[in-house]
């Protein structure tokens, strides 16, 4: 994949990610390698949904160990 279509992507996973279809943004952010996205959502598992477990799994993706 291009420069161009990484960050067109990446704009399409934040843009579901703020509407609230976590599911697509995961795809994309995965896909793109993006890891900022990948930390929002473990973020997103860890602190709004309080599901350790799956927040653990995407901050193993980005190396996180905080």
């Amino acid at each position: 994949m291009d420069n161009e279509e990484r960050v067109s992507l990446i704009r399409r996973g934040n843009e579901l990610f703020n509407q609230g279809n976590i599911t697509e943004a995961i795809k994309l952010f995965v896909k793109t390698g993006y890891r900022d996205g990948i930390t929002r959502v473990a973020d997103y598992y860890f602190f709004d949904k309080k599901m350790p477990l799956i927040a653990l799994k995407f901050y193993k993706m980005v190396n996180r160990k905080d």
